[in-house]
């Protein structure tokens, strides 16, 4: 795997720690070993590492993998992995794979007296 500048790793780190507030998930954020660039320890035992992708891999431009709680304790990175194509995509791999709620959306649509 490629690794992002340090700069975008730490922007990345960033961005995921302020996700995992926002969905109220106790974790904590932190750089990792090469290739990874994030490994969030959830409070639940899960293991989420983010890895930048190959240049070669385009249009995939992370990596997430995890290990589910109780699983963290083996040395390597776990069997469980899926590619993310955009920011959107990485957060919502990763709050997936956290278990976290994923809120309401937002609709927009014509008031009943536009109709």
């Amino acid at each position: 795997m490629a690794s992002m500048t340090p700069e975008a790793s730490a922007r990345t780190r960033a961005l995921l720690a302020d996700s995992l507030t926002v969905w109220k998930v106790r974790g904590d954020v932190m750089p990792g070993e090469p290739p990874a660039d994030a490994v969030i320890h959830a409070e639940d035992g899960t293991v989420v590492w983010v890895e930048p992708a190959l240049a070669s891999e385009s249009p995939i431009r992370w990596w997430v993998r995890w290990h589910a709680p109780g699983a963290a304790a083996r040395a390597s990175p776990a069997p469980r992995s899926r590619p993310c194509t955009s920011a959107v995509g990485l957060l919502r791999t990763v709050r997936e794979v956290l278990g976290a709620e994923s809120g309401y959306r937002l609709r927009i649509a014509p008031s009943p007296d536009d109709a």
